[in-house]
């Protein structure tokens, strides 16, 4: 269901791989309306860190960021 728990989080997920900064008011709002607060803030750090762990390991290996 795309507008259940889990088609925001992957909606939200999938905007982040492609163009982070077309997650806007309107697209937080939807995720927060649906896992809360909480659930908004816990997904946005679990993507933020995903995003960290592949630059260091492209870092590591010497490749462009």
């Amino acid at each position: 269901d795309p507008d259940g728990p889990v088609g925001a989080v992957v909606e939200l997920a999938e905007l982040f791989a492609i163009d982070v900064r077309a997650i806007d008011a309107s697209k937080r709002e939807h995720l927060r309306a649906r896992v809360g607060e909480s659930g908004l803030v816990a997904h946005v750090m679990n993507l933020a860190v995903y995003d960290g762990m592949w630059r260091l390991a492209a870092c590591s290996v010497g490749a462009p960021t």
